[in-house]
């Protein structure tokens, strides 16, 4: 009887024993699978460190810095959460190696994007593309280009402004009164 006893004792203290490690497993796969998703989810969609205005913050980025090495810059600035998260960042963005080192001036309401394209010198490069396609634009439109609007009376037709068939309307039904009378006779 005493074996038998020890035998149930010890199945039920081994079914507890492992229900215990199944629910300490359980719980540390959902706490991984709950911070990998949360890391994830601020890779695409972190927010600045501040809404609204911000603070600028000056910012010195070595030469021969890593995005690591940027990202502890930027978060012992303030300007990010996570240095690690701001090379994952970088990595999956379009600006990956293209960190320039130098000056800058980042604010707290930037997201990290936002510094990326300044450090690329992104912006700058957008800017001239914009004034060199402005001034394209505006040499091209600077041809003038006269359109004569005057019926045959010398007088502006109105109408020819907005409707460039407007005067020739006039002439043709000019024509055709002028084509009925000749085939009348």
């Amino acid at each position: 009887m005493l074996s038998t006893v020890r035998k149930i004792v010890l199945g039920i203290l081994n079914a507890s024993v492992r229900i215990a490690i199944l629910v300490i497993a359980f719980s540390l796969i959902k706490k991984v699978c709950l911070t990998s998703y949360d890391y994830g989810y601020r890779v695409f969609s972190e927010r600045p460190m501040t809404e609204g205005v911000g603070f600028d913050n000056e910012v010195v980025i070595p030469v021969g810095s890593s995005a690591m090495d940027i990202g502890k810059i930027l978060k012992n600035k303030g300007l990010i959460r996570d240095e690690k998260l701001f090379y994952i960042q970088v990595l999956l963005s379009s600006y990956r190696g293209k960190l320039n080192p130098g000056d800058y001036v980042l604010n707290t309401s930037m997201t990290a994007e936002d510094m990326m394209k300044v450090m690329a010198g992104a912006d700058r490069e957008e800017n001239e593309d914009e004034e060199e396609s402005s001034t394209a634009a505006s040499s091209e439109g600077s041809s003038n280009v006269t359109v004569d609007v005057t019926s045959e009376s010398g007088a502006i037709d109105e109408d020819a402004g907005d409707n460039p068939d407007a005067g020739s309307s006039e002439e043709e039904s000019s024509e055709e009164e002028e084509n009925k009378s000749t085939d009348g006779e």
